[in-house]
């Protein structure tokens, strides 16, 4: 499989992708252009969720979600 033209994902639906998030930020995900592995921002989508996504080492993307609250 290649990491960088995978189709394969999975969708996390949580409490608090915010609080996920930093938990991840602080564990030090790495950055790794070669296999694309990387942890994005949270945002807020159109559809009234907050997101992020996190691709690992393998190429596998994981996005994580909750209902956003009004800010």
């Amino acid at each position: 499989m290649d990491p960088l033209t995978t189709a394969g994902s999975c969708y996390l639906q949580v409490r608090d992708a915010d609080a996920l998030h930093r938990a991840w930020q602080r564990l030090g995900v790495p950055a790794d252009p070669a296999t694309g592995s990387r942890l994005t921002p949270p945002v807020d989508t159109d559809y009234r969720m907050r997101e992020f996504a996190l691709v690992d080492r393998s190429g596998n993307l994981l996005r994580i979600g909750s209902p956003s609250v009004p800010r």
